[in-house]
């Protein structure tokens, strides 16, 4: 299906990590860290959606989550920001996210699109999820608290096309792989949530900013976007 790399002139190798990063937390973190090392990237892209097909309305705005990437991220090496999907006006439709990568760094740059094991298990919904391959590689990564069960179109994608990682870099598209990356079991959703209810996970009440800088810190975000939630007053 896709066209082996030339080993003397390898072309770049581009991560996509799409997600809407509301906020962005250490597990994105770890996971950009696991591909980078493991499928030996050139540079990984955080991509924040601007309009979430399969979502809820998100709770902050695109500027803070943005804002929030960057602090993140900081000047931690081959990471960067990508965001094409905010300047839309449509949903973030990944396969038209891919057509545009793959219109811009051409044929030859491999392109591996990393996805988290629920989104995997939902992947045949998704808007003509058969034309991703030829754009691109599926990097799967296990996420805690999932069932590993997967659909028969899923299946028969891992049947033909599922390489070991560390084979990938042989290939600019058209193949599934797994990554083995940190199990961190922390969710956007359960960030806002204990935002939300002036208390963080495992602690009955309290004051925000006392449990922003006890929990959150620490485990889940990181003091500088902790500080800029409370500063913004964002998911209350």
């Amino acid at each position: 299906m896709s066209p082996t790399v030339n080993q003397a002139t390898r072309p770049q190798s581009i991560g996509i990590l799409g997600g809407s990063f509301d906020p962005v937390h250490k597990g994105h973190i770890g996971i950009a860290k696991a591909a980078i090392k493991q499928l030996k990237l050139d540079q990984l892209r955080f991509l924040p959606c601007h309009i979430p097909p399969h979502k809820t309305q998100l709770k902050s705005t695109s500027a803070q989550r943005i804002a929030m990437l960057e602090l993140a991220i900081g000047r931690k090496p081959y990471m960067h920001i990508d965001t094409r999907e905010m300047r839309r006006t449509e949903p973030s439709y990944t396969l038209k996210t891919l057509q545009s990568f793959r219109q811009e760094f051409g044929s030859a740059c491999q392109l591996n699109f990393i996805m988290g094991w629920d989104s995997w298990q939902s992947f045949h919904t998704w808007y003509h999820w058969q034309s991703f391959l030829p754009l691109a590689n599926l990097v799967i990564i296990n996420r805690p608290g999932y069932s590993q069960a997967v659909g028969d179109d899923q299946q028969q994608l891992q049947q033909q096309w599922l390489i070991p990682a560390e084979q990938l870099v042989d290939f600019s598209s058209g193949r599934v792989c797994y990554l083995h990356a940190p199990e961190q079991n922390i969710s956007s959703s359960e960030i806002r949530q204990c935002v939300g209810a002036r208390q963080a996970p495992n602690k009955a009440s309290g004051d925000l900013t006392e449990n922003l800088i006890d929990n959150l810190v620490d485990n889940l975000v990181g003091i500088d976007i902790a500080k800029f939630i409370e500063n913004a007053g964002l998911y209350r």
